[in-house]
C-alpha cells in the first residue's frame, strides 16, 4: 500500500459521496483525511439527504456539494478545553459527531459555500481510487453514467461489462457496478491489482 493514498482528499470525496446511500436517514459520518489538520481549513459539518457528514473543509465534501443539492453546510465554532494541533479527528470532529447523533446543533454556525467551491472536480473521476483486501479496483466513476456495452481501457487492457463475477470465466477480468454504485474492475477469483500490478490512481479510459 502507498502511504500517500491514506491523505488522498480527492479519491475520498468520490468514495465519500457513493457511499451516502447506502446508510440510512439521519447517520452521522465522521470523516477524517485531513492531511492539513491544525491549519487553516475550516472545521465544519454538512446536511445532506438528512445525513450528517463532520470534517474538515478541504475538498472531501466537494462532491457530495455536486451530486446532490440542497446541502446545508455549517462551521464548527465550539472548541473544546483543550484542542491538540494535530489530532482534531478525536478532540473535535467526534464530540460534533457524537452530539449531531443526538440531534443537537449547538456550536454550528450557518455558513453559504464549501471553500472548495472555488475548484471543482469533474462528478465523474476516470481513475482508480481505492483498491479493496480481494485486488478489485474501485474507479470514481458511477455506473449508471456508463452503458453495459461500454469498454474500458487501463493501459492495454480493455474490460468489458459483467454483472457479476460468476458471469466471466476464472482469472477473466471485466467491470461491474459494485455495492455502492461505482464501477469496479476485478478478476473472478483473483486479485486484479497484483495481476496487473496497478496503484491507485491509475487512470481509465472508453
Amino acid at each position: 500500500m502507498e502511504i500517500w493514498r491514506r491523505f488522498n482528499v480527492q479519491f475520498a470525496a468520490y468514495l465519500l459521496a457513493a457511499y451516502l446511500e447506502k446508510f440510512p436517514i439521519q447517520s452521522v459520518f465522521l470523516c477524517v483525511v485531513d492531511p492539513e489538520v491544525g491549519g487553516a481549513r475550516r472545521p465544519i459539518a454538512v446536511k445532506c439527504q438528512q445525513r450528517w457528514f463532520v470534517g474538515p473543509d478541504n475538498g472531501l465534501f466537494q462532491i457530495l456539494a455536486q451530486h446532490y443539492e440542497n446541502i446545508e453546510i455549517f462551521e464548527i465554532i465550539w472548541r473544546p478545553q483543550y484542542l491538540s494541533k494535530s489530532f482534531h479527528g478525536r478532540d473535535l470532529f467526534a464530540p460534533i459527531a457524537a452530539q449531531l447523533s443526538n440531534q443537537n446543533k449547538t456550536g454550528l454556525q450557518p455558513i453559504s459555500n464549501l471553500s472548495s467551491n472555488l475548484n471543482k472536480w469533474s462528478n465523474d473521476l476516470r481513475k482508480i481510487i481505492y483498491i479493496d483486501h480481494y485486488g478489485n479496483l474501485f474507479s470514481g466513476i458511477r455506473a449508471k453514467t456508463l452503458s453495459q456495452t461500454a469498454n474500458i481501457k487501463m493501459d492495454e487492457r480493455t474490460f468489458s461489462y459483467a454483472e457479476t463475477f460468476c458471469d466471466v470465466s476464472k482469472g477473466q477480468g471485466f467491470w461491474y457496478e459494485n455495492s455502492i454504485g461505482l464501477v469496479e474492475l476485478a478478476i473472478n477469483q483473483g486479485n486484479a491489482a497484483l495481476s496487473y500490478q496497478i496503484s491507485v490512481g491509475k487512470s481509465l479510459s472508453f
